[in-house]
């Protein structure tokens, strides 16, 4: 699709057009985020994820929720999943084994068109 006179173009970082109204949204639905954290382990009770293990601020917490979002590194993930939870999730069986390269990118914001 071509565009029809000049493009729109960011007004601010991409953190506060993408990510902040997203982190608003999930803020108000109840999701608490822990992003000083790390993840320890994680704990199953029958056949569902129980808790994870983090530590907040230097402490070892106990973290309870209906859902859990990992987003953290293929590398991460891979150290956090156990035997246990390859048996009750065994698509997770080769996350150990995916390839994994580092990229990086760069984007130009212009004064003017460019054809």
């Amino acid at each position: 699709m071509r565009w029809r006179g000049r493009r729109p173009r960011p007004q601010c970082a991409h953190d506060d057009a993408w990510l902040e109204p997203w982190f608003q949204y999930l803020l108000g639905r109840g999701v608490t985020f822990s992003m000083d954290s790390s993840v320890e382990g994680i704990t199953l009770a029958a056949a569902k994820l129980q808790s994870v293990q983090v530590l907040q601020g230097g402490a070892p917490v106990d973290v309870f929720a209906d859902y859990f979002v990992f987003a953290v590194p293929q590398e991460v993930m891979a150290a956090l999943v156990t035997p246990a939870i390859i048996v009750r999730a065994p698509s997770l069986a080769g996350i150990a084994r995916l390839d994994v390269d580092w990229m990086n990118g760069i984007q130009f914001y212009l004064n003017r068109e460019v054809p």
